[in-house]
């Protein structure tokens, strides 16, 4: 919750993740969450949003990120 407190997003509803997350050095990490927040792109008569579900791990890294699947391809 600390790093959606950094951003300024309020009202953030977390719901429990169910399968694990595999790390890209094959590594098996625990998902804590997901969490659904809108994701706005593009200009004037070409915005769009959609709400997009992103994972929240709870890890040590020199990073925030967030990743988020297929939103820009819909």
């Amino acid at each position: 919750m600390d790093a959606f407190a950094r951003l300024k997003i309020e009202g953030v509803v977390l719901t429990p993740a169910r399968t694990p997350l595999y790390g890209f050095t094959g590594e098996c990490v625990r998902a804590a969450d997901t969490v659904r927040l809108p994701i706005t792109v593009g200009d004037g008569p070409e915005r769009a949003t959609r709400m997009v579900e992103f994972i929240v791990v709870d890890r040590p890294s020199v990073h925030n990120i967030f990743w988020g699947g297929q939103p820009l391809t819909r």
